[in-house]
């Protein structure tokens, strides 16, 4: 029950953030600028907490190292963000946004191949819509430290994107795990 409450934080928080726009339109820059952030915590969040059911549950030494990366370098980025946030009074959520919930409950009822090959594809569809995110991010946000957090940020995210899909390339040619 707690859980399940908890993962409603940040629904209600965006939904009272959208109200709040439409209430105040001077508001609406503002929220969108912190909707990035929201946006951003909840995913670094998801991906720490995926990388650790990675090195649970992947078979692949690959899939478990690259885990452990994915754990490293987000926890690292979540602080990062946390730190001046907290500076500019923006209240970041300390759990994922719900559809994030869901992805990693789906993934963590698999375990070795079915696991590598879920866990693979997902990182590769997470950075790449993270990678956009952040790019509008870094060229659009009007604030100057989350920007340049952002352009920060950029070069790790690529890199975890070609990782993963070299991951995937390596453990598809050592039949380590088959398309349906």
């Amino acid at each position: 029950m707690q859980r399940m409450l908890m993962s409603l934080v940040p629904l209600l928080f965006l939904t009272a953030s959208l109200t709040a726009q439409q209430e105040n339109p001077e508001s609406r820059n503002q929220q969108t600028e912190n909707d990035f952030v929201i946006q951003a915590a909840s995913g670094g969040i998801k991906e720490v907490e995926l990388g650790k059911i990675a090195r649970e549950k992947g078979q692949s030494p690959e899939v478990k190292d690259f885990g452990d990366r994915m754990v490293r370098d987000h926890s690292k980025a979540n602080e990062e963000l946390k730190a001046f946030t907290l500076e500019d009074n923006i209240i970041l959520p300390d759990t994922m946004m719900e559809m994030d919930r869901m992805h990693v409950d789906e993934l963590s009822e698999l375990s070795g191949k079915e696991f590598d090959r879920a866990y693979i594809e997902m990182m590769i569809e997470d950075h790449e819509k993270t990678i956009e995110l952040f790019e509008d991010a870094s060229e659009n946000h009007d604030d100057p430290e989350i920007k340049s957090w952002a352009q920060k940020t950029l070069p790790a995210l690529k890199e975890h994107l070609k990782i993963a899909e070299q991951l995937q390339e390596k453990v598809k040619s050592e039949g380590e795990y088959k398309e349906n």
